[in-house]
């Protein structure tokens, strides 16, 4: 049973939050599953642009209704709390809502996978004056409310406030419409997203061919780089000082290709929104570009007005004040461009009298009042990759003055996420009773998830490499588990500090890696391009060096699992080997 708080399926990309003119990041070929193409007639699509959001949901709908998942989904329906019982097992308990009535249940449940990601729950700002502002006040994951309020209620002037892609397609939706958007981007925050067009360096590739290019994967740090089989090459890329040279121009060259194509220079109005760090810090907050007309236009005839400050107060009909003492009066409305909660928004309890908080058990970002000594594994991760030594100057203090959200009555997590493979608990890695899928952000969404979802398979069933009889119940089997996952969570606080990258997972160029690293445990061909091919130094080697890794790449990838569990299984009864924990007995 797959539980849905949602209207309709599709996550982000649901129909109920979507608008007109919503795409995509993605281009064609790059937002699909590999055991179900995206077919261009089909969905009405061109080789080059970018996905519309209403073709998105439209795929993912026949995605669900091909492989018969519909009836096992279970729409409108929100989890509260989830309670680890003594025997390993999970109790739910869910609100159903539907036309007529609400109802509480409970449900039971051997195994439970937490997909909730990390943009589900709103972070919505509570500012001084509230009360009295006299206009809406929306949060982006409402925008097409918002959208719907400005066509039945006259609308000259909105407000922004935010800095990443969700604030700039909130932006280009008004001004493109002529409407004055005032966008406000917090003084005492990360600053102004960086945007790229879809192509870029002056070879004009595209964007995404670079990040998920093998040769281009090799000039970013990445502690599980090594998964990858080229551990070589990456020792003398990121340990000699050639190599860091090397890595260090790559990066010149992409930063200052980007900024001379906004060319932010050029108008002091642009110049407001030229990144406050370098590229190479900034993680998945990368965007691209992806409007019809040009952004920048709006900007410089000022349809489009830059303020970087706080938002002091609100006051009456609609008037906003700033740290800078500008007044902002009359807007029409104000949209939260705010970001997410990033820690799930269900209650996780023990069954104990005192219905403890699982939150540090589960390995979930969470308050203590002492934090981990983190010095041996920093260290690590130092020595490894002395490119990181040297942390940019963030413009975002540890307690910034940022408005106040609706759950401020709580202590702020002060820990981030710290799960084995970004998938499991530690502590529960023996049981196998628990997975969460999508603490993650990543250029390539559809990819991950689904070689997350077969991991996940593969580890219920006891079916995964790593699994083997002879170290999983050692303790110092549970203590690599332990190590690996506190090594790859924390590697984000040096790898990505200008991004989310302090507080779960966040990359880009580490995305092919990433996968590899999972496609490991499941004994499945990591070298795609190679794959069946003849010959490691023809042609082969180049296609694997040099070309692009899309879901292509990755079909037949389910057969190709089962066929290795067959041949494992032949050989560990033919000559006592492994197949796995247990042999698999479970799956």
């Amino acid at each position: 049973m797959l539980i849905d708080a949602s209207r309709s399926v599709g996550g982000v990309w649901a129909k109920e939050r979507l608008w007109p003119g919503l795409v995509s990041n993605n281009l064609l070929g790059t937002y699909e599953y590999s055991d179900f193409p995206m077919d261009p007639l089909t969905y009405g699509l061109k080789p080059g642009k970018p996905i519309p959001g209403d073709v998105l949901h439209r795929y993912l709908s026949d995605y669900a209704r091909h492989f018969g998942l519909e009836r096992h989904i279970q729409l409108n329906s929100r989890v509260l709390s989830i309670e680890q019982k003594p025997n390993d097992t999970w109790q739910l308990t869910v609100a159903r809502h539907d036309i007529s009535k609400s109802t509480v249940v409970t449900l039971d449940t051997k195994r439970l996978v937490v997909a909730t990601g990390l943009t589900s729950t709103a972070n919505t700002p509570i500012f001084k004056g509230q009360s009295s502002f006299d206009r809406p006040i929306f949060h982006s994951i409402d925008f097409p409310k918002c959208r719907q309020y400005s066509t039945e209620n006259p609308t000259k002037r909105v407000g922004i406030i935010g800095s990443a892609k969700s604030a700039w397609d909130a932006a280009y939706s008004y001004a493109a419409d002529g409407v004055h958007v005032d966008w406000i981007i917090r003084q005492d925050g990360m600053g102004p997203s960086w945007m790229a067009p879809p192509y870029v360096t002056p070879f004009k590739i595209w964007l995404e061919r670079i990040a998920f290019t093998r040769l281009f994967t090799w000039l970013s740090p990445c502690i599980w780089g090594d998964a990858d089989g080229y551990s070589f090459i990456r020792r003398l890329l990121h340990n000699t000082l050639p190599g860091r040279a090397l890595v260090s121009a790559f990066w010149r060259l992409v930063t200052n290709d980007l900024l001379t194509l906004n060319a932010y220079s050029s108008h002091p109005s642009t110049a407001k929104l030229r990144p406050w760090t370098d590229l190479f810090w900034t993680g998945s907050m990368l965007s691209i570009l992806n409007y019809p007309t040009n952004f920048f236009d709006l900007v410089k005839n000022n349809t489009i007005t830059v303020h970087i400050a706080n938002i002091d107060e609100l006051s009456p009909e609609g008037s906003i004040h700033l740290s800078t003492n500008t007044l902002l009066p009359k807007i029409d409305l104000l949209l939260c461009a705010t970001g997410w909660s990033h820690v799930p928004n269900i209650t996780f309890l023990s069954s104990s009298s005192s219905g403890q908080d699982l939150a540090p058990h589960l390995g979930l970002p969470h308050h203590t009042p002492s934090p981990p000594d983190f010095t041996s594994i920093d260290t690590q991760i130092l020595t490894a990759f002395p490119s990181l030594r040297s942390q940019p100057p963030l413009t975002r203090s540890s307690s910034p003055s940022h408005p106040p959200s609706s759950t401020d009555h709580l202590q702020p997590p002060n820990t981030s996420y710290n799960l084995h493979r970004f998938l499991i608990p530690p502590s529960t890695f023996p049981q196998r009773t628990i997975a969460f899928l999508g603490c993650l952000t990543t250029l390539s969404t559809a990819l991950v998830a689904q070689t997350q979802a077969l991991w996940t398979t593969a580890y219920f069933s006891n079916l995964l490499l790593t699994q083997s009889p002879s170290s999983s119940s050692s303790p110092s089997h549970q203590s690599n588990i332990e190590h690996d996952a506190t090594l790859h969570n924390r590697f984000g606080k040096f790898r990505c500090p200008a991004g989310y990258g302090p507080r779960f997972p966040d990359f880009v160029f580490d995305t092919v890696p990433y996968v590899d690293l999972l496609l490991g445990d499941l004994g499945v061909e990591r070298r795609r391009k190679v794959k069946g091919k003849r010959g490691w130094w023809g042609w082969g080697w180049v296609r694997e060096v040099v070309g692009q890794y899309g879901p292509g790449d990755y079909r037949g990838l389910v057969g190709e699992w089962v066929d290795g569990l067959r041949r494992r299984r032949r050989r560990a009864e033919g000559g006592g080997g492994e197949l796995g924990e247990g042999g698999g007995n479970d799956g």
